[in-house]
Parts: C-alpha cells; structure tokens; sequence
C-alpha cells in the first residue's frame, strides 16, 4: 500500500492522544511477537555455544569467504574452486576442534583483519558483491559445481534483472515526486537488505527474493509514467487535427 506522507503526518497530528496510545501499542505488541520468536533460539544457542547468538552462527563464516586473500565476492576462487578449500591442513584441524560458534568465530576475526589491513581491496569486493547479489554473480563462468542449466539461461535472468533494476530507477524517480514517504520506506529495506551481502558474500542471487517485491512495485511506477505520457501523446494527436483547420 502507498502512503501519502503528507496526509499520515496530518493525520498523525489529529489524532487524539488516546488513538495515538493504541497505535504505539500495536507496535509495543508487535515487537514482543518478535522477541518471542526469537528468544527461544537466541535460549537455544547459548545453551549449546555458551555465548549469546541471536538466530545463525553463520556470519562469521561468510564474512571469512567474502574477504580474505583469495577472496572473489562469491562462493569460489578465480579458479573455481570452492573457497573453503583455500583453507591449509593445519587450520582445518584446528577448526574442527572447536564447535560451530567458536570455529566461525575464528574466521571472522581474520576476515575483520585481512578488511582492516586491506581497505582498498575490501571497497571494491564490495562493489563487485552488489553487483553479483542484485543481477548475477559469475559462479556459472568459473565452474560447473551445482550448475545444471544451459548457460544462456543465466545470461536471460541477468538481462531480466538488468531490466528491473532500471525500470525501478525510473520508478523511484517518480514516486520520489507523488509518494516519498513509500519511497523512503523501500529504500531503507533494500539498503538494510543489501549491507549484510554487500560486505560478506553475495553467494546467490535467489537470497534477494524477499525483496524482489519492492522492485516491481517501483518499476510499476515507471510503467505508469510510460502510461501516462501515452495519453498525453493521445491528447495532443486529437487536438493536432482542429489546429491544423483553423490555419
């Protein structure tokens, strides 16, 4: 649903005190159906790594993958072998003495120092991380691990990822005009979304899905203004005719 920002904060504004009190307790309610989902995992993992992990273990590991020296942005070595095999013997055995915390735990800290003493090459993984997660990551061009279809298909879903991505642009121009408040929504989920992947690893591009969504309601905005300038294109033809007898 697109809100009309002026007329919510008006609205907002009028609201009687007490109106404004279940509004901001809808929300209080909302949160602790959140935290309540959450705690039993969050209980579950400090039981079992004896240190507080809210929901995944995981980050550590795929911020080790997304940035070490032989880091690409995805999944695999310019070689195409997988990344976790760049890992020597010694580490290996070292790792699985430890239980899945503590062992990504261990990644992490030397993801965080090959980032710290290695900026330069950290901004342009990056990039290079945005670009593979919002249209296609290379994986298909580096190996044959778990690709199955032709290879012109994953060419097709880039084209077609390419086309959403500017078809939303011109839309959030648009609705930056009529719904900024919608806009301003969208863009702070697709940032949010984004950050997580863009300085670890942008292993696959089904994990954008979620937000999908959000991109072709903008790029229906930029249908709409195709729409729009075909009827004013309309208007102008019918009137075309009338200028031309009065001369």
């Amino acid at each position: 649903m697109i809100v009309n920002e002026r007329n919510y904060r008006i609205n907002w504004r009028r609201q009687p005190k007490g109106d404004k009190r279940v509004v901001l307790g809808k929300l209080a309610v909302s949160a602790l159906v959140c935290l309540s989902v959450i705690l039993p995992w969050t209980i579950r993992n400090y039981v079992v790594f004896h240190r507080v992990v809210f929901l995944k273990t995981s980050f550590g590991l795929n911020l080790w993958m997304g940035n070490n020296p032989n880091a690409t942005g995805f999944l695999y070595t310019t070689a195409g072998e997988p990344m976790q095999n760049t890992l020597s013997v010694s580490k290996i055995e070292y790792l699985g003495t430890l239980n899945e915390a503590e062992r990504y735990a261990v990644l992490e800290r030397e993801a965080w120092k090959w980032i710290i003493s290695h900026p330069y090459q950290f901004l342009c993984l990056t990039v290079k991380r945005i670009g593979y997660l919002w249209i296609i990551s290379p994986t298909y061009l580096t190996t044959d691990q778990n690709i199955v279809e032709p290879r012109y298909f994953y060419v097709a879903r880039a084209a077609i990822q390419a086309l959403l991505l500017g078809s939303a642009l011109v839309g959030s121009v648009w609705a930056y005009q009529r719904n900024r408040l919608f806009l301003a929504m969208s863009m702070w989920w697709l940032i949010a979304f984004t950050v997580p992947y863009a300085v670890s690893v942008a292993g696959n591009t089904r994990y954008r899905l979620p937000v999908e969504p959000i991109l072709i309601i903008m790029a229906s905005s930029c249908f709409d203004v195709i729409e729009q300038a075909r009827n004013w294109q309309r208007r102008l033809l019918s009137h075309l005719p009338r200028s031309l007898d009065s001369c």
